[in-house]
Formats: C-alpha cells, structure tokens, sequence
C-alpha cells in the first residue's frame, strides 16, 4: 500500500499494466522496447498472460529482466467459460502448466503470483443465471486461490468497478467483499476517461477494500472501447496521460488500501505515442 508521506506534487502511484500478447517476450527488439519504456514510465507491475506454446526459457527470461528492474510478474489468466467448466484452454491447463514452470524456474525467473480476468459478465445471458453462475464462479476462484497457496503465489483478480451490485443469493453477501475477503488483492477496472468520473466510480471499491484491510489497484483503459467516457485512446498522449494518474494518485493517497494504478494494457499505453 502507498504511504501518504511520499505524497507530493509530481508523485505518481507505483504503476502496473497487462501484457496480452505474450509473443513480444520471444523478440529481443520488443523486449528492448519494454524495459526502455517500462523504466521512463517507473513500471513497477506486470500482469503476463501466460501461453503454452512459449517455451519456458523466454519467460524465465524475461521474469528474470523484469525483477532486475524491479517489476513484479503475476501469471495473468482467464477466460469466462471456465466458470461453466469449458473454455480453451481448460483451467486445469493453465494451473498445470504454471505448477510445471514454477517447478522449473530458479528463484529469480519464478511468477510472483497468479492474476485471475475470469470475467463473468462476459458470458450470454448472465445476468438471468447469476443464481448459478455466482456460486460457480466463487468455487473456480476457490479452486485457484487453493491452488496458489499451495505453490507459495499470490492470487489477484480484475473485477469491475460496480461489483458490489452482485451477490450471492444463498447468503447475500455482495461478491466485492467475498473477493476482497479470499483474494490477496484485487484491481479494480475503473475504466472512465477523465480524472473526476474515475475518482467518483473508484469510491466505493476504496471503501470496500480499506474496510478488508487489502490493497487495491484502480485501473485505466487505453484501448478503443465501444462504451462511452471508458477509454483514454484518443484523448491523451503517454505524456498527458501520466499527468492524470498523477492527479488520480494525488486523490487516492488518503485510501489506506490504494497501491497503484493499473494501465490496460501495455500495446495501448505504448501506442498513445
């Protein structure tokens, strides 16, 4: 969690973002681009998508690059249908192939832990199955944090903003708390493309999470976006946009659970310009 005494005019929070395609850590030159732009934005995060059909020694590699610059990795993951037992890949191929990586890494080359984008509300229909599909996705979150602990990694997921409109209809207990209370943090996608409506959608998850004593990441989106006022593309420039988490960072100090802001997602930071 971010500590108010670093709080001054130019601060900005420590700053994470998501890596979907995993094929740029096979090529040296975009690997290269990484770390030079990773080291002017002071990148302290980074959520790896994992892929099977990378060998393990570019991503020992590149683990190993990030935690000499002093960014974090966590093996980032999902797909939606895992919460009705399908998808491609199954689950089950994620968790082996993590559990066979981390048992061949050396210490420097290891994920720091798991970040789950299994995102419910992605599925048809949802909101008419939610008293299925609430129970089904808390036993796949279970089944991965079990699973986490067991390997000595941290788990973390990306939930919306307004997950607090979700609950659990047998004990009614809203799912923004059953996931602050299981998970070892959670970055909420506060996606909205101005400082003032992102502060305002990012008050309640603050709240929640300072009540469960978990730190938190608020995020922002910089890829194109069907939704109105979600994406920053267009809008501002690397530049412009650093000054806005700046602000964002500056109002967010006062939350004891804030540690950092999230930009969705690496290729739409960079391609900002």
């Amino acid at each position: 969690m971010v500590s108010p005494s670093t709080k001054d005019a130019a601060f900005t929070a420590p700053l994470a973002t998501w890596i979907w395609n995993t094929t740029l850590i096979t090529d040296e030159s975009q690997v290269s681009q990484f770390f030079s732009f990773a080291q002017e934005q002071d990148l302290q995060r980074a959520y790896l998508h994992i892929n099977a059909d990378i060998e393990n020694q570019y991503f020992a590699s590149f683990i190993q690059q990030c935690n000499a610059s002093g960014i974090v990795v966590e093996a980032l993951m999902g797909n939606p249908r895992w919460i009705l037992g399908g998808g491609t890949p199954r689950l089950q191929s994620n968790l082996d192939w993590i559990e066979q990586y981390q048992g061949n890494a050396s210490v420097d080359a290891k994920f720091a832990g798991i970040h789950m984008d299994v995102e419910l509300w992605a599925l048809d229909d949802w909101k008419s199955n939610l008293e299925t599909y609430i129970p089904a996705w808390k036993n796949m979150v279970s089944k991965i944090i079990t699973f986490g602990r067991s390997l000595g990694m941290a788990v973390a997921a990306d939930l919306p903003f307004w997950t607090y409109i979700l609950s659990d209809q047998t004990t009614g207990e809203t799912m923004d708390v059953w996931m602050l209370d299981k998970l070892d943090s959670v970055t909420f996608m506060t996606y909205r493309n101005t400082v003032s409506e992102l502060l305002d959608v990012a008050v309640k998850p603050l709240a929640a999470a300072n009540s469960a004593g978990k730190p938190v990441w608020l995020s922002v989106e910089t890829r194109a976006s069907t939704e109105a006022k979600v994406s920053f593309k267009g809008l501002v420039t690397v530049s412009t946009l650093s000054s806005k988490l700046q602000s964002i960072s500056a109002d967010c100090l006062k939350h004891t659970s804030f540690s950092g802001i999230a930009v969705h997602d690496y290729a739409g930071w960079l391609a900002l310009g």
